[in-house]
């Protein structure tokens, strides 16, 4: 409601927020979430009324490689979604030093974490031999996301730079 009264845009608002990764954590969500979408599109189509796999690759996926496909997505849209509400909520005024340099830490841990995981994911399934390999819409989210958590991570530590001026504070 409030953005409405100032007209100003959500993406100005992300843009100019004072924790600069929660312009990454937007871009995050949307990657993960249409990647999520995208892979249960792939795995249920629906073709005359009946569930069926999209392609011949993919029902050679076994069934915990399916868990990890949609997990791994899911929580990222989970963790992309309620980091910068915990980001927001860390810089209103009378937040207490070490809740903000707490969560500053944990969403450092949570940025290297997702990085790690979708490093593997890549390495896993867009490979020459991977499920979601050559030009399609799986293996474009895939990198985005994997760029997405690469981009938040560094903009972290860019932004880690002046953790001091955190703690000061």
């Amino acid at each position: 409601f409030w953005l409405l009264q100032n007209r100003t845009s959500i993406l100005a608002v992300l843009r100019h927020h004072p924790r600069l990764t929660t312009y990454n954590w937007a871009c995050l969500a949307v990657f993960s979430f249409s990647l999520l979408m995208i892979m249960v599109e792939l795995r249920f189509e629906v073709v005359n009324s009946e569930r069926i796999t999209a392609m011949t690759k993919l029902s050679n996926i076994s069934q915990s490689e399916w868990i990890f496909i949609f997990v791994a997505p899911g929580i990222t849209t989970g963790l992309a979604i309620c980091a910068p509400l915990l980001s927001h909520w860390t810089c209103r005024q009378g937040t207490r030093k070490w809740v903000r340099v707490t969560w500053h830490v944990i969403e450092g841990l949570l940025l290297f974490c997702l990085t790690g995981l979708w490093s593997y994911s890549l390495l896993t399934f867009t490979g020459v031999t991977g499920i979601v390999n050559g030009i399609n819409n799986p293996y474009m989210f895939t990198w985005g996301t994997f760029l997405c958590t690469l981009l938040g991570l560094g903009t972290w530590f860019r932004q880690g730079s002046g953790l001091s001026a955190v703690i000061r504070s």
